[in-house]
Order: structure tokens, then sequence, then C-alpha cells
């Protein structure tokens, strides 16, 4: 298995120039494999895709818009995605055939599904946030299944539901005058209110944004910020997790990251690392919260679309994947505590639904997806 990094550059690029990076990055994977894809016969190929798409069939689905900083929708919007990989790939003589599309989610609920078969829900949760959902096909309206062929509705009983979770919350969870100014300044506002709110993407931003206002109104850093804290999005995720993993007695590890990575014009006193510490241990707990609230709705939802009694419906497992839910120091036990809470608040005891960790799954996820779309062509 291989990564690739994609930074602010790759994330720029626009329409074909990003598919045909993608392209390469296949190249460079099958060529260290022993040169797969130049065969005459096609190599099946599955691809868990993290973005929304409007899906027509498991090989086939109309790009829409993009989140996250990504340009590459630009010039290919309503193009088929499985089309615009598989003609990058010709571009570089590679012979590859799309056998499932599946986005990061479904595909995550697909891998844990297969390892345990308790599993009900994925979630996807890093930069952005998704979430997958087993779910009886009568619990959806008539025109979310319009395009299924016939022989599909005689035999399907359930569906893999891609919820798009990131797009809901408007108007429902509560906001901070933080959350609105890092949305009215966003370039899409409220195009995601949920994953604004969050996800990894966005915490280190709310947090900065507290700390600018800590620092004009309180004297916070003596009120002398480094030049760096007023761009947007200067303060990443990954900055705040180690200041909140910090238990020295002095900050001492908070301190050196943060003078090593933004020059600041007074060394912060230990007082003001205590702050910011606190401020960082607030929104992100606030964000396991929030994610408890949204993993308890579908979970209900899940279980009503089964017609179960929750109190006798048995243990669920939901798949966890992404940086921020199992990297960031105590995020997934802290929403762990939040979901018991939940359950138990409505006389269900803890530990009815299970969070566990599921890494790489997107990409196991998408072999599985290859593996059922070909047993079904062939039976």
């Amino acid at each position: 298995m291989e990564t690739s990094c994609i930074d602010s550059t790759v994330k720029a690029l626009k329409g074909v120039a990003f598919f045909d990076w993608l392209a390469g990055r296949v190249e460079h994977v099958l060529a260290k494999g022993g040169g797969y894809g130049h065969s005459a016969a096609p190599l099946p190929m599955g691809l868990a895709w993290s973005f929304p798409i409007a899906q027509s069939s498991i090989r086939s689905g109309t790009l829409l818009g993009m989140g996250k900083g990504f340009a590459c929708s630009s010039g290919v919007l309503g193009q088929d995605l499985g089309e615009v990989i598989t003609k990058a790939c010709q571009r570089r003589n590679l012979r590859i055939r799309i056998e499932a599309i599946v986005n990061d989610s479904p595909a995550t609920l697909l891998s844990s599904a297969y390892l345990d078969d308790s599993t009900r829900l994925a979630l996807i949760f890093g930069t952005g946030m998704n979430a997958a959902i087993h779910l009886a096909v009568k619990a959806l309206g008539p025109s979310k299944l319009v395009s299924r062929p016939k022989r599909w509705h005689d035999r399907a009983d359930h569906v893999l539901v891609n919820t798009e979770l990131s797009m809901f919350g408007k108007g429902i969870l509560p906001t901070t005058r933080w959350d609105d100014e890092l949305n009215s300044c966003h370039f899409i506002p409220d195009y995601q209110p949920f994953e604004y709110l969050i996800t990894g993407r966005h915490l280190g931003e709310i947090v900065r944004l507290i700390l600018v206002e800590m620092a004009a109104t309180t004297g916070l850093l003596g009120g002398d910020l480094p030049a760096s804290f007023l761009r947007p999005y200067s303060l990443d995720t990954h900055t705040i997790a180690i200041i909140e993993a910090d238990d020295t007695p002095t900050l001492a590890e908070a301190r050196t990251f943060l003078q090593d990575h933004h020059s600041f014009p007074t060394s912060p006193t230990l007082q003001d690392l205590q702050y910011i510490q606190t401020i960082c241990r607030c929104v992100s707990r606030r964000a396991t919260g929030y994610l408890a609230t949204g993993i308890h709705a579908l979970w209900k939802l899940q279980t009503d679309s089964e017609g179960l009694d929750p109190h006798a419906s048995g243990h669920v497992s939901i798949g966890c994947n992404g940086s921020v839910i199992n990297k960031y120091p105590g995020f997934l036990q802290r929403c762990q505590e939040y979901v018991d809470d939940l359950t138990e608040a409505e006389g269900l005891g803890r530990g009815r639904v299970a969070l566990e960790p599921a890494h790489d799954a997107a990409i196991l996820g998408a072999a599985v997806a290859v593996a059922l779309a070909e047993k079904e062509e062939s039976g």
C-alpha cells in the first residue's frame, strides 16, 4: 500500500489536470507492482471517492461540486467520474476498467462489515467528514431509487446510503460568533454547516479566531500576536492536537512547537499557554459532542428503519476512519463517552453503540465493492 501527499498545489489543479495527476499516481503504483495495467486485458479497478457524486450505477456517477479546498471539479462538473478517470489513464497507456465507484464512507462501511457483521454505520472524520448507513429500502422515498432497474427492486431489501452528513445541521446545532465568522468568510458559506463546526479542516481555524479576539480584548500574548495568526487557516488542527496533548508542567512541548512554527514578538508566558490549551480542549470537546449527536441520530434512523425496538436491537458497531477520529488525542474516546451518555439517557445502557477504528478502510472497501460487482456480473 502506498500514499501520496495531496498538498495545496495538487488541490489547486482544475479539471482534467487533477485527474491526470491521479492517473500518474496509479501508473507509479502499478509500475512498482510489475507492470500491471499494460496487458491486453483491462485491469479491474475500484475507486473510493471522497466527494459528492450523483451515482447512477456501481461503475458511474456524475461529478458534483467539491469542498475541502479542492478545485478539480472546475471544468468537469456533470461529467461521468468513471469516464474521466478512464480517459486520464488511457492518456498514460494504462488499460484499466472501473468496476466500482464508492464514496469513502460506504467503502468504510463495506470493509468494516466484511470484518464485523454487527457493523451498520461507518464514519469518515479527518479533514472533512461523512457517514454511511445500512438502511432498509422501504426507508427511502421512491425518488431516491427511481434510476434503479426493475430487477434491482425485485431483489434489494437494503441499500448503503452515502449520507453526506457534513451538509446537515444548519439551524439545529448552536453556533458561536467565531463559527459564524468562519462560515461567512468561507468561500462556500453554508455549504457544509456540520463540517465547518467540527472537522480537522476547521478546528484550528476556530481556535485561531478565538485567539485573535482574546489578544485584542484580554491582552493574551501581551496583545501582540504572531503575524501568521492573522492569516486564515494558519493555525492547523495538527498544532492544536499537540498543544492539547502536552501534559508537561510548563507546557514545554506546546511552547517549542508553537515557536518553531510561528514568530512570536514576545515569548508566550505559562499563563498564555494554559489559556491556549484550554481553548483547544473546549473546541475539540465540543466537536466530539456534536459528532456524537450526529452518530446517535443516524443510529436511531437505522434502528427505526428496521422496525426494531431499541431495547431489543442488539449491539451495533460503527467503523471509524480518518486522521482526527483515530489520531487526535482522546477524540474517539470522548466521542464514545457522549454516544454512551445519549443511549444511557434513553434507558439503553452504555456500550450499545461502539465506535471502532477502521484504518485504511476506504481502500479495502473499494476492493470489496469490486469483488461484489464481479460476483453480481457473473451470477
